[in-house]
C-alpha cells in the first residue's frame, strides 16, 4: 500500500505505457458502474502497485485428517475464517509446515483481496495484465466492501462470484474500454461453465468422502481415497489442471467456499424474479438472517454421479 500511486497521476505520466493507462481506465469505469447499482466503494482502488508476482496473497486451508471438516481459524473481534492469508510466501510455507504436523493444509495462490473497507485497496499489476479478471475482480471485491457477515464465508464469497458474473455481462454492454465484447462475453460464459463443473465435482468428491470415513479404520487407507479423485477427475475433462494437485481433506474442502451456494443463490433470485442489484439490495437490508432464507436449511446435494463410487 505505500508503494501504491494514485491511479490520477498515472494516467497523466508519459512514462506509463498507454496499455496500463488502458486498463487503469476500464478499473475506474467498474467503478463509476458500481456507483450507479449503487455500490459502496469507499476509497478503495484509487491507486495502483506493481507486484513482483501474479498473486497478492497465499491462503492456507486446514482440514481434521479423520473427517472432511475445516479448521477453522478464530481471530479476535471478526470471528471465523476457513482460511488463513499471508502476503509473504516464506510465512505461508512456515505456518503451512506446523500445521501439517496436525493437520491436512492446502496452499494456494490468491490473485486479490479486501480489507472490506479498514483500508484503501489499491489495484495490482497482475489484474490490470488481464482485463477480464480485473473486471470480474472488482465487482467481486467490491461486494465485500458493502458486507461481510461473520461466520458465513461460503455464502460471503458464493455471493461476491455469483454477483460478479452478473455484473460482468451487464458491464459489458456499457464499457469503452472493452476490447473485444464478444470475446470477453466468451470468457465470461467459459468461467462460469468451469465453475459449474468444479461444483458438480466437488460435491460428488465430498459426498463419497464423507461415506468412506465413516468406515472403521479409513484414517489408516486415506491413499485409496485420494488415488479415486485423482481417476474421477477423468470424467471431468475440463478440470485437467486439478490432476496436478496433491490430494487431501483441506484441498478437497478449499474448492466448496467459492462455488457451493451458488446454485442456491441463483433459485432464490429466479423464485422471487430479482436481479443481481436487487439480490445485493436485500442482501444488505436483511442483514446475515437473510443466509438462511436464501441457502435453507443443509441438506443432501444432489450429487452427479459421475464417477464409479469409491464404495460398492
Amino acid at each position: 500500500m505505500l508503494k501504491a500511486r494514485k491511479v490520477e497521476s498515472l494516467l497523466k505520466d508519459p512514462l506509463v505505457s498507454e496499455t496500463l493507462k488502458r486498463s487503469l481506465l476500464l478499473s475506474q469505469e467498474v467503478l463509476k458502474f458500481a456507483d450507479q447499482i449503487p455500490m459502496k466503494r469507499g476509497a478503495a482502488y484509487r491507486s495502483y502497485v506493481s507486484l513482483e508476482h501474479d498473486w497478492v496473497t497465499q491462503v492456507l486451508v486446514a482440514a481434521y485428517k479423520d473427517k472432511l471438516e475445516i479448521k477453522p481459524f478464530n481471530f479476535p473481534l471478526v470471528g471465523s475464517f476457513p482460511y488463513k492469508g499471508y502476503f509473504d510466501e516464506d510465512d505461508a510455507k512456515n505456518e503451512e509446515a506446523k500445521l501439517s504436523r496436525e493437520y491436512d493444509v492446502f496452499r494456494r495462490k490468491v490473485p486479490a483481496f479486501s480489507s472490506l473497507g479498514w483500508f484503501s485497496d489499491p489495484l495490482t499489476s497482475n489484474l490490470a495484465a488481464d482485463d477480464y479478471e480485473l473486471v470480474e475482480t472488482l465487482f467481486h471485491e467490491l461486494v465485500h466492501l458493502n458486507f461481510y457477515f461473520d461466520e458465513e464465508s461460503d455464502f460471503n464469497e458464493a455471493f461476491a462470484t455469483w454477483f460478479s458474473y452478473k455484473a460482468v455481462e451487464d458491464f459489458i454492454n456499457h464499457s469503452n474500454f472493452i476490447s473485444s465484447k464478444e470475446a470477453f462475453l466468451e470468457r465470461l460464459h467459459e468461467n462460469l461453465a468451469f465453475d459449474k463443473e468444479i461444483n458438480l465435482f466437488v460435491e460428488e468428491i465430498s459426498h463419497q468422502g464423507k461415506l468412506f470415513y465413516s468406515q472403521a479404520n479409513a484414517t489408516k487407507n486415506r491413499a485409496t481415497y485420494f488415488t479415486w479423485i485423482t481417476a474421477c477427475l477423468d470424467s471431468f475433462p475440463s478440470l485437467k489442471s486439478f490432476k496436478k494437485i496433491q490430494w487431501n481433506n483441506a484441498a478437497v474442502l478449499s474448492f466448496s467456499t467459492y462455488t457451493r451456494l451458488m446454485p442456491d443463490i441463483e433459485q432464490y433470485a429466479q423464485k422471487n424474479n430479482l436481479n443481481y442489484k436487487q439480490m445485493l439490495k436485500l442482501i444488505m437490508k436483511k442483514g446475515p438472517t437473510v443466509v438462511r432464507e436464501i441457502v435453507g436449511e443443509p441438506s443432501l446435494p444432489k450429487v452427479s454421479r459421475r464417477c464409479v463410487p469409491i464404495l460398492q
